[in-house]
Parts: C-alpha cells; sequence; structure tokens
C-alpha cells in the first residue's frame, strides 16, 4: 500500500511537469510579432503619418492664404473707397459758398477749375512740373486734380482759417512701392499768393506695385454734348482733346492699383498681370498680388460740359 501510494504521488508530480512543459512550448510559439509583420506596420505608420502631416501643412498653407487673400481685399476696398471719396467731387466749384475764401476773384477762380478739373504739365507757370504724367509702358503714372474744398488730400489747410474753402490741387503717385497724395494751395500755383505752397505729401497705402490712369474723354456725338465718355486717352494726349476755348473734355477717369500682400507667404503666381493694358507684370513667388480697379465720375466736369454748372 505505501509502496503504491509512492509511486502515485511520482506519476502525479511527472504528469504535471508534462502538462507545464507543453503549455510553455504552446506559448513559445505565439509570443510577439515576426519581423516581416513588424516591417508592415511600421511602413503602414509612415504612411498614415506621412498623409496627416501633408493634410495639415495643406490645411495651414490654405488658411494663411486666405487670410493673405482677406488683408489684400482689404487694403483695395480701402483705397479705391479713399479715392472714389477725394475724387468725385473733382471740378467743384461753389462761388456761392459762405465758407469760401474771397481774398481772390472767385470768378476768374470759379472758370480755372471747372475748365481744368485735372492738372496737366505746364498749367501752372509757378511750377510746371505739376501734372498729371503718364508713366510710359514701364512705370506708374501720377495724377493731379483741382479742387474746391476746406483741406487738402493731406489734411492740411495752409495757412488758411480752418474751415474756409479753397482752391486746393491734389496729386496722387507712387514713391517706390508706396502710394501717396501730395498736396498744393491752388492760389500759390496759379501766381495769386507770394507763398503756400506746403508741397506736404502722406503716405495712403504701403505695398503698391503699379498706378495707372486713363482719362474718359467725351466729344459731342453730332451737335450734341451728351458727357458720355467716347474714348478712353493717357495724360499725355488730354490736351489733343482740349475744345476750341481751351477747356477739357475730360468727364472721367479709370484708374487701376496693383497691390501686394505684406504677409510672408510663398505663392505660386504663374499668371501674368496687366494693368489698364501696361506692360504685363510677372508676378514673383514671394506674395500675393491682386489689380483693383475702378471708375470715377467727375459729375463737376459733366455738369459743367453738358449744361454749363
Amino acid at each position: 500500500m505505501r509502496l503504491y501510494g509512492r509511486h502515485c504521488w511520482r506519476s502525479n508530480v511527472m504528469s504535471s511537469l508534462a502538462h507545464f512543459n507543453r503549455r510553455a512550448s504552446k506559448n513559445k510559439y505565439q509570443k510577439g510579432f515576426t519581423l516581416v509583420e513588424l516591417l508592415v506596420s511600421l511602413t503602414l505608420g509612415l504612411i498614415i503619418t506621412s498623409a496627416l502631416v501633408r493634410v495639415y501643412q495643406s490645411n495651414n498653407n490654405l488658411q494663411r492664404y486666405n487670410y493673405a487673400l482677406s488683408n489684400i481685399q482689404q487694403d483695395g476696398r480701402y483705397i479705391i473707397s479713399t479715392l472714389r471719396t477725394s475724387l468725385m467731387e473733382v471740378g467743384r466749384y461753389n462761388e456761392f459758398s459762405a465758407d469760401l475764401d474771397r481774398s481772390v476773384d472767385v470768378e476768374i477762380e470759379k472758370a480755372f477749375i471747372k475748365d481744368n478739373p485735372v492738372v496737366i504739365e505746364g498749367d501752372y507757370a509757378v511750377d510746371v512740373a505739376v501734372g498729371s504724367k503718364d508713366g510710359a509702358a514701364a512705370g506708374p503714372d501720377t495724377l493731379v486734380v483741382n479742387i474746391m474744398t476746406v483741406d487738402s488730400c493731406t489734411g492740411s489747410n495752409f495757412d488758411f482759417v480752418e474751415g474756409q474753402e479753397f482752391h486746393t490741387v491734389d496729386e496722387y503717385y507712387l514713391d517706390g512701392n508706396t502710394f501717396k497724395c501730395r498736396g498744393h494751395d491752388g492760389r500759390y500755383l496759379r501766381g495769386e499768393k507770394g507763398n503756400g505752397s506746403s508741397n506736404q505729401a502722406v503716405s495712403l497705402l504701403e505695398n503698391v506695385y503699379d498706378f495707372q490712369v486713363l482719362y474718359g474723354i467725351s466729344l459731342p456725338i453730332g451737335a450734341m454734348e451728351t458727357g458720355s465718355v467716347t474714348s478712353w486717352v493717357t495724360a499725355d494726349r488730354v490736351n489733343a482733346f482740349d475744345r476750341p476755348d481751351g477747356s477739357t473734355s475730360v468727364v472721367a477717369i479709370k484708374l487701376a492699383l496693383l497691390i501686394k500682400n505684406d504677409d510672408d507667404i510663398f505663392v505660386e503666381n504663374q499668371r501674368k498681370l496687366k494693368v489698364l493694358g501696361n506692360n504685363a507684370f510677372n508676378q514673383p513667388d514671394d506674395g500675393l498680388y491682386r489689380v483693383f480697379e475702378t471708375v470715377i465720375l467727375f459729375r463737376n466736369a459733366w455738369a459743367h460740359l453738358t449744361v454749363g454748372g
């Protein structure tokens, strides 16, 4: 009986050891991944990560582009609105205004401004260089206009009393890549005063790469003055369409500005830009460029031409 019990105990121990060895052997073959599986997993992970990075970069670039586009649209709307507000009154003169400074002959001043809403080089003997200029095919233009107002485009009233209206000459031009306006005292330029033309200039907008102007000429259709634009010409041809009495035929202007955004952004620019028929502008890849155009009717010049107002 004792031998039998000892034999059973030994059999149980051996059976347990054999069972443990079988489980260990089985687990040995199920443990971890093979080298091929690891390589496949790493490759898939890299592909997914690369795709996510590309999506992030694409979204980031799109966000920067949209931000730059929004900024340049805002700049364009601002400068066009500013110019329209200032230039719609070109050629205006109200000799009945209670605020008009009457230290000069207002009838002579009225005739001069209404007959010459746009200033051409040589109009003023005091400074013959003051006048609208055509920058030719490769250069920006200059726009100079006559108007009756309480201050120039720079905000200066020169030596006039605050709130008094007088003859001012506003000059819009491009200085490098800065769009500027310079104000002149019209009475000084006409020789009515000994001083007063401050030539003060203010910056209106940065990052402007071109400024072009065309002048709308209105010629009679048959014997009737319609005030309609019959042709668009550059500044150097305006005088060729003057009326027999010397008054101008300009009733409108068409102007355009080429603006670049000031954000640091790479844009693959493949399209050439033209500003009012000027030479094509090859856009570099250092930013976003846009052309902003508008047509402005000189309603005072139109009224003077059609009804003599």
